[in-house]
């Protein structure tokens, strides 16, 4: 348990970087809370990215220690997305910051978080500091309903200023100590799923445009193609409601979240 290794300074940030994999759009406003709030707080431009559609996954290795990165993801199963790992993989920190933000559905994160600052420092980043904040899960609104709020956006922010003030004062980073642990939960096999289409759709291409994996495309997208991951951008996008789940794994996790997933939890920061 732990993300241990690192104890130095660091040069003068002259650029942040927003990173997020974002789906239903939960991820990109904590990341983008945390980053804009931490580079207007340092007098820096922020650049936004974006991994969530299968034409944006383009690598990243062009850092160095005068940029910092702020790269965020929904936790699938207490971890990382699987479908990120070809292109997580091509980080190169090059001696860069980075902040992991890991956000999940009201259930647990697991060793996402840990998973990301283990892998961050393994391609050559030093830790500033990470988070967890919680969004509304996808396959139902009573777990993390509304989430983030204004609260926890407020709180992104803070955290965003701490981390800059940690920087200004020059000080050494220590080892940051993570939740989780170490081997990771075991990813299960991906289950071949897909969201039914009602008479009610319009071919209006929606979904298509918000798809992670590609698996609905423009010329019929009332069908879904395989390598769905039940993100639920089709089904949360659709301006008909025409989309929805409709297998025995759905109803079973939905069950599950709306008996034991109600009580809000409350983010928790590392680092500050």
């Amino acid at each position: 348990m732990g993300t241990d290794m690192q104890q130095t300074t660091h040069p003068r940030v002259e650029r942040v970087t927003a990173l997020y994999f974002s789906p239903t759009g939960t991820t990109r406003q904590v990341v983008l809370a945390v980053a804009q709030s931490l580079a207007q707080s340092l007098g820096r431009p922020v650049e936004e990215m974006s991994w969530t559609l299968p034409q944006e996954r383009i690598p990243l290795s062009r850092m160095g220690p005068q940029d910092l990165l702020v790269i965020g993801f929904p936790v699938y199963a207490g971890r990382i997305p699987a479908l990120l790992d070809p292109v997580w993989s091509t980080l190169q920190g090059n001696g860069a910051l980075a902040v992991p933000v890991a956000v999940y559905g009201n259930r647990d994160y697991d060793d996402a978080l840990l998973e990301a600052g283990d892998r961050l420092q393994e391609a050559g980043f030093a830790l500033l500091g990470a988070a967890a904040f919680i969004g509304e899960h996808s396959l139902t609104s009573l777990a993390g309903t509304g989430r983030p709020n204004g609260a926890d956006l407020d709180l992104a922010r803070g955290f965003g200023q701490k981390l800059a003030q940690k920087l200004q004062q020059g000080e050494a980073l220590p080892a940051l100590h993570l939740k989780g642990n170490r081997p990771y939960k075991e990813r299960k096999p991906q289950e071949q799923v897909r969201p039914i289409t009602t008479e009610a759709c319009v071919g209006c291409g929606i979904c298509a445009d918000h798809c992670p994996t590609g698996a609905i495309r423009h010329e019929a997208p009332q069908a879904t193609d395989g390598g769905c991951i039940r993100c639920c951008a089709c089904v949360k996008g659709c301006p008909m409601g025409a989309r929805f789940f409709d297998d025995e794994g759905y109803y079973r996790i939905k069950a599950m979240l709306e008996e034991n997933c109600r009580t809000p939890k409350e983010p928790e920061l590392f680092g500050v």
